[in-house]
């Protein structure tokens, strides 16, 4: 049998018709929705593909997007990686003006091979405040224009390791802008649905964790809702915590999140795979306790598995221009003499 076939779904419906006499008729009958059945285990990759980032400055690229032709199946049964690396092909701000090479694999493992250059398209969004003055007051620099950029930052979801319910994990992230960045959410490795709170401390993680007086806790992010990886140790799912607002400085600032009602699954480190980062923000991993603050055993080194969500100011505006209309027919009519 070809990889991708197979019965999708069945579906039972039943019709009933009554008539003006009080006459009741019914029909039923099934619907079968197949997967469509490929005719060849052969797949071509396009040469060169445009990929766009969101407005999150992010993008999955998928199956759909790089091969040529309709005689696949399922595309959800296929992988899409980065040739070199043989990463999911997840793309980011730091992706952009590249031309990357990929690799599409069907579930047979018939691979092809094609390249993408990636583009962002999308202007930031600016954000415009008024404000109200006297007439005798200067003309203020602030509430200036904002504008921000999404960026995100994953590591991996490799498992193999995992802690107990209530356990911590720590690590370091390193703002290399020079001004605060705010990380929005993360994306977690856990085995159950929870609340989770957000320590932070100026400077490394290391030689802290057990140190609880060291720790601010920034926020307490919603992970309540979503796909969980599962029990250890559990299927990589991560679980997106969201609702941050937590405000980190330029240089290292250390990172626990302590999942209260669920457990994490994470790596053992090896060196290799504890350092992840773009031009913003720096990952370095990283511990683990089965308890809050290095209670029941401190592990390390130990790779948080997930990914952490951030924006930055955008440096792109330059000029601020402030308009004044007379609302009078002159200035002295609001101000009187004393206005100069």
């Amino acid at each position: 049998m070809l990889a991708g076939s197979g019965i999708i779904s069945t579906t039972t419906l039943t019709y009933t018709a009554l008539d003006a006499m009080g006459n009741l008729g019914s029909c039923t009958f099934s619907v079968t929705v197949e997967e469509f059945v490929a005719t060849s285990n052969d797949i071509t990759c396009n040469s060169l593909v445009h990929v766009s980032l969101d407005e999150n400055c992010e993008a999955t690229v998928g199956a759909d997007q790089i091969l040529e032709g309709d005689n696949y199946g399922c595309y959800d049964n296929f992988a899409v990686t980065f040739a070199g690396s043989g990463l999911p092909l997840v793309l980011n701000s730091t992706h952009v003006g590249q031309t990357i090479e990929v690799m599409v694999t069907n579930p047979a493992g018939v691979p092809c091979w094609g390249y993408i250059l990636v583009e962002d398209k999308i202007a930031p969004t600016i954000t415009c405040y008024d404000m109200d003055i006297d007439c005798d007051e200067a003309l203020p620099t602030e509430p200036a224009p904002e504008a921000t950029t999404a960026g995100s930052v994953a590591t991996i979801t490799d498992g193999g390791n995992g802690g107990a319910v209530g356990g911590m994990v720590y690590f370091d992230v390193t703002n290399l802008t020079t001004g605060n960045l705010v990380l929005t959410a993360f994306d977690m490795n856990i085995t159950a649905n929870t609340l989770v709170d957000v320590y932070t401390k100026s400077g490394t993680f290391a030689g802290s964790e057990a140190n609880a007086a060291a720790w601010t806790l920034a926020g307490q992010l919603d992970a309540t809702t979503g796909a969980v990886s599962g029990p250890f140790p559990g299927d990589g799912t991560l679980t997106p915590a969201t609702g941050g607002n937590i405000s980190i400085a330029p240089g290292v600032n250390g990172i626990i999140l302590h999942p209260l009602t669920a457990a994490h699954n994470y790596t053992n480190g090896n060196g290799a795979n504890q350092s992840f980062g773009d031009a913003f923000i720096q990952l370095d991993l990283g511990s683990g306790s089965n308890g809050p603050f290095g209670t029941g055993g401190l592990f390390n080194p130990r790779v948080f598995n997930g990914a952490v969500h951030y924006l930055h100011p955008n440096s792109s505006i330059s000029s601020v221009k402030v308009t004044v209309t007379a609302l009078h027919a002159s200035v002295a009519e609001i101000c009187g003499s004393g206005c100069k």
